[in-house]
């Protein structure tokens, strides 16, 4: 019985998922755990696709591969604020020093092939910061109910 709920709790699914991010060859346990930018990207990823499994969203089958394609895109100049999950779409929200590192970010994106369609909106902000919400959508053949 306690295998049972440890095996079910969010705990367990979440160190899964850390687990087999990092057993990636494109990430680095020492590149994610000594980069706090890095880091928080992997903390709030975690937190959406939890989140997206209370909520029985729909989500990508394999979100380790969703998560690596995000982080591959990345550059130092982008920092997310969120990843929420909404159907079979994860939209992002972030900041970019300026416009060609975001162009960068969302053309990475796009160029990685693993999403079905990523749509981008940007703003300046009052600070010169460019503001972004980019939505990606997951084919329909790797989307399904978290609860499955």
């Amino acid at each position: 019985l306690a295998a049972q709920t440890v095996a079910k709790s969010t705990l367990y699914r979440q160190s899964r998922f850390v687990t087999s991010v990092l057993s990636q060859d494109s990430t680095s346990f020492t590149d994610i755990i000594t980069q706090p930018q890095k880091l928080d990207v992997l903390i709030k990823f975690i937190g959406a696709v939890t989140t997206a499994y209370i909520n029985f969203e729909m989500i990508p089958v394999n979100e380790v591969h969703t998560f690596v394609t995000i982080y591959e895109s990345l550059n130092d100049a982008i920092s997310i604020e969120s990843f929420t999950y909404h159907g079979k779409s994860l939209t992002i929200v972030g900041t970019a020093t300026d416009r060609s590192d975001y162009f960068k970010f969302e053309n990475a994106l796009r160029d990685q092939a693993y999403f079905d369609s990523v749509s981008a909106h940007q703003y300046i902000t009052t600070d010169d910061t460019i503001r972004f919400e980019i939505e990606c959508g997951a084919a329909e053949s790797r989307a399904v109910f978290a609860f499955n």
